[in-house]
């Protein structure tokens, strides 16, 4: 997600200071280390990150390791936010 933020805000030009996003809504929020705060409140506010769900909580589990299936859904949804010029 780090990654794709800053491609977000160098490539694409995008400013993303200012998005304000409630982690309150996830279970483990508080686990999202300080560095990558900005890039977490960016990809959830764009819905590349929606979190995962167990016993009726949402988690988003930044602590945790990705599956396969899991990173190819976050970079479909990356690339769907962008505006490609053909």
């Amino acid at each position: 997600v780090t990654m794709l933020h800053n491609f977000d805000k160098i490539q694409m030009g995008n400013d993303t200071t200012s998005i304000q996003v409630d982690f309150s809504n996830f279970e483990d929020g508080d686990d999202v280390r300080e560095y990558a705060v900005e890039a977490m409140k960016w990809a959830v506010s764009k819905g590349i990150i929606t979190g995962s769900e167990k016993e009726g909580k949402l988690y988003l589990n930044p602590q945790k390791d990705s599956t396969r299936a899991q990173v190819a859904t976050v970079l479909a949804r990356a690339v769907a936010v962008w505006e490609w010029d053909e």
